[in-house]
């Protein structure tokens, strides 16, 4: 199993590292492949199984879209051929059109899909959402709000706010791709979603110190589900 790690010279925030070290933990035998924005990705001439990019400084986020433009045709063909990727945290704005900066100047991202990403004042918030059958919990610290993504909707939030004020939806899925600004890191908190992606690479989907793993998520879930929480959301100025 080949784990393909994007620009993590360029900032991996908010514990993000986790969901690397969890999947590497519940995939013993895999091999971590950690590529520089200067360098080729490892996924254009070689298979990979997993594709991870995850929040990174917002100096940087024009760097990391220009180091992966050259290769983004082939990124989509291995997106729309299902292969497992997951992009969080800030990392979301890479794929949309383009990042709206809050002097009105706009940086140019991928254009692989049709959201963009307006900077606006930021955002903390303790999320619980719905993923097919399973509950996620989490908590997202974002600077901008995603628009014009409803076709592709990833979690689908109860509690907390979604990729803008006025949408219930957060992040992306489009086959196997998985886009949100969960950030925690977000597969350590959530062992149900982590035995799905399993499942994706046809893996058995026991987790790495499962039995702690899952009672943690339901001490987590009782919290996050009591009535007594609040949701509102936490704005300031940066």
């Amino acid at each position: 199993m080949i784990i393909e790690v994007l620009y993590p010279e360029l900032g991996t925030l908010y514990g993000e590292a986790g969901n690397l070290i969890y999947l590497k933990a519940c995939c013993p035998d895999a091999k971590v492949i950690e590529t520089n924005h200067k360098d080729v990705p490892y996924f254009v001439n070689h298979d990979v199984d997993v594709i991870l990019c995850s929040s990174m400084l917002e100096r940087f986020q024009k760097t990391a879209a220009d180091a992966l433009r050259p290769y983004k045709i082939k990124l989509y063909e291995l997106i729309e051929k299902g292969k497992v990727m997951l992009f969080t945290g800030n990392a979301s704005d890479l794929l949309g059109q383009y990042i709206l900066r809050e002097d009105g100047s706009k940086e140019e991202m991928l254009k692989l899909f049709a959201y963009h990403t307006e900077i606006k004042k930021r955002i903390n918030s303790l999320i619980l959402a719905d993923f097919e059958d399973m509950q996620i919990i989490g908590y997202k610290a974002q600077n901008g709000q995603i628009f014009d993504s409803k076709d592709f909707g990833f979690l689908k939030v109860k509690g907390g706010m979604g990729n803008n004020k006025e949408d219930s939806n957060e992040g992306i899925h489009y086959h196997n791709l998985f886009v949100t600004y969960l950030t925690g890191p977000f597969l350590p908190q959530n062992p149900l979603f982590m035995k799905y992606l399993l499942r994706l690479f046809n893996r058995d989907d026991t987790v790495a110190f499962e039995e702690e793993a899952l009672e943690a998520y339901e001490n987590s879930l009782r919290e996050y589900t009591d009535p007594a929480i609040s949701y509102d959301l936490i704005w300031h100025n940066v």
